[in-house]
C-alpha cells in the first residue's frame, strides 16, 4: 500500500479503538493534541499519527485489540489515580457512595473535570479531584493520612463511629473497637487495630462496610 492509502486505514482503525475505549470526542482531540501537535486533526493526521495515537491508548491500558475488552472499562495506574481510588473506596465503606466500581468513581470525575476516564486527567485536575474527595471523607469522620496503615486505621475508626451515629453500636470507643476486632475471624488474637496488617485493615474495613450498608438499608427501608 502507498501511504496515501494507509493513512484512510490507519484513521479507521484509531476511531475504532477510540469507540471500544469508550473515548470521547473531546478526549480524542486532546490524545491527537498530546502526541501531534497542538493543531492536529483527524483530517491532516499521517498513517503514522494514527499509530502513535492507538499506540499511546495501549500503553496507558485504554484498549487492547481483542473483543472481549470492547466495552469494557480499564483502570488507571499512575499515583494519583491509585489516591483517587482509594478515597473513593474509603467512602463506600463509610457509606457514603453505592458503587465502588470504576464507572461510578469515573462519572463522579467527569462532572468535575468533563474527562470521561481518570487516564484522561491532567495533574491539576486529578489534584483537584483528591481534594474533593478528601473534604468528602472529611465530612463522613475520616481523615485520610499519606501513612497507608495510619489511614486505613483512622478509616476502621470512622466507620465505628458511623455505626454508633446509626444506632448500631451502644459503645464507640477504640476499646469496643477492639474488642470487636479480637472476636472477628480477621485474626482472633489482635487486641488492637494498630496489630493489624495492612491486608488484614481491608478486610476489616470491608467487614465493617457491609455492616454500615446493611443497617443504612435498614433504616432506609423503615423510613
Amino acid at each position: 500500500m502507498t501511504p496515501s492509502t494507509d493513512t484512510p486505514q490507519a484513521r479507521r482503525a484509531w476511531f475504532a479503538a477510540c469507540r471500544e475505549a469508550k473515548v470521547s470526542d473531546e478526549d480524542r482531540k486532546a490524545i491527537q493534541a498530546r502526541i501531534c501537535g497542538a493543531n492536529a486533526s483527524a483530517s491532516t493526521m499521517t498513517a503514522r499519527d494514527f499509530a502513535k495515537c492507538v499506540a499511546d491508548l495501549k500503553a496507558k491500558g485504554l484498549w487492547k485489540p481483542s473483543p472481549k475488552r470492547a466495552g469494557t472499562r480499564a483502570m488507571a495506574g499512575d499515583p494519583q489515580s491509585a489516591k483517587i481510588r482509594a478515597l473513593w473506596l474509603a467512602l463506600y465503606h463509610l457509606g457514603a457512595v453505592r458503587s465502588p466500581e470504576e464507572s461510578a468513581l469515573a462519572a463522579f470525575a467527569k462532572r468535575m473535570t468533563g474527562r470521561d476516564a481518570l487516564q484522561w486527567l491532567s495533574g491539576v485536575q486529578a489534584n483537584r479531584v483528591i481534594e474533593a474527595l478528601k473534604d468528602w471523607c472529611l465530612r463522613e469522620g475520616f481523615s485520610p493520612q499519606r501513612d497507608g496503615a495510619v489511614s486505613k486505621q483512622l478509616l476502621l475508626h470512622a466507620q465505628w463511629a458511623k455505626l454508633h451515629a446509626l444506632g448500631a453500636l451502644r459503645i464507640a470507643d477504640t476499646a469496643a473497637l477492639d474488642n470487636w476486632l479480637s472476636t472477628s475471624r480477621i485474626s482472633p488474637h489482635t487486641t488492637a487495630v494498630t496489630m493489624l496488617s495492612e491486608q488484614q485493615l481491608d478486610q476489616a474495613a470491608e467487614m465493617l462496610g457491609t455492616w454500615v450498608r446493611r443497617v443504612q438499608m435498614a433504616r432506609r427501608k423503615k423510613s
